[in-house]
């Protein structure tokens, strides 16, 4: 009996070392889409902090920034990096508009029906997508084919590589932007408390505006870097719901947070997909994020929030 548990354990062990560059592969891949997704987190914990409010068209920010460059790169036969700086501001140029123009009048009513506008602004942007360019998958342009990149031992094409490495500039340009910019220490104090920001002269008007455009940037960044690992299609919004996901995971008020939980979601949605079922990619994401709002709905870095009654 000792013997056959002896057996069957040393087998246990066999299979699972020989599985482990496999295993190995799988994280690596998986981290390469959690930067993605913390990326998407960002534009989350930027609007919830700055409006109070969950924007639910982020995802389809996304998809908008991958067609422009579609459009500009493919149609209009510019070149790419004209292509995605053009498809970036036309972004912001949107969200900024959209905010100003859909979502801004109903602050009077309710964040309740705000929210309801970005539910509303994200079924209309995506027909709008499928209206002009159709149902049918849209080819991407490799923006990254002449400068290949490789890391010795780790199993990522250089187009992987190349988006992980603008993740992280971006996250990073971000942070220094709220850091040490004027305007960044503006749009913190709008965030932390707009009355008293607003008494202390600051436009909360205009904050809101570059809250907004900011989360444009970020998505159509995230759109344009994700579009290397999915395909540019009318519901690749989706990457908006695991960037929301991201944000719950790593706390909805930190933007750190929000990079960590994108990392964790992705290694889990590849690590699930792995050993289950690659159908169980999408679903381990929102069971994820139940389990995280009845453990610790401050999220893994993210504070408390004290509610006066």
């Amino acid at each position: 009996m000792v013997e056959k548990i002896i057996s069957s354990t040393r087998l246990s062990i066999i299979c699972f070392l020989s599985d482990m560059p496999i295993l190995f592969d799988v994280i690596i891949t998986g981290i390469g889409a959690g930067v993605l997704y913390g990326l998407v987190g960002l534009a989350f914990v930027l609007i919830l902090k700055a409006t109070n409010v969950v924007n639910f068209f982020q995802g389809d920010t996304c998809a908008f920034g991958a067609y422009l460059t579609v459009f500009f790169a493919a149609q209009l036969h510019l070149n790419l990096p004209l292509a995605v700086g053009l498809s970036i501001l036309s972004a912001i140029a949107l969200t900024v508009f959209l905010e100003f123009v859909g979502l801004r009048p109903l602050y009077k009513v309710s964040i309740i029906q705000v929210v309801i506008g970005t539910v509303a602004i994200s079924m209309i942007m995506r027909y709008l997508i499928r209206l002009y360019w159709g149902p049918q998958v849209v080819p991407f342009p490799d923006l990254f084919k002449d400068i290949p990149l490789k890391i010795p031992g780790i199993p990522l094409g250089s187009a992987t590589v190349w988006m992980m490495i603008l993740a992280t500039l971006s996250i990073s340009g971000f942070a220094i932007f709220f850091k040490y910019t004027r305007w960044g220490t503006a749009l913190r104090a709008c965030c932390q408390d707009r009355s008293s920001a607003s008494l202390m002269g600051i436009n909360v008007g205009a904050m809101m505006s570059l809250a907004w455009g900011l989360s444009g940037a970020i998505g159509s960044i995230a759109g344009i870097a994700g579009a290397h690992m999915i395909s540019v299609y009318p519901e690749m919004g989706i990457i908006g719901l695991k960037g929301f996901v991201a944000s719950i995971l790593g706390g909805a008020n930190s933007i750190p947070g929000a990079l960590l939980g994108g990392v964790i979601l992705g290694v889990l949605e590849n690590l699930s997909g792995f050993y289950i079922s690659f159908a169980f990619r999408d679903l381990i994401a929102f069971i994820i994020m139940i389990f995280m709002l009845i453990v610790r709905p401050s999220g893994l870095l993210g504070k408390p929030v004290v509610r006066k009654v």
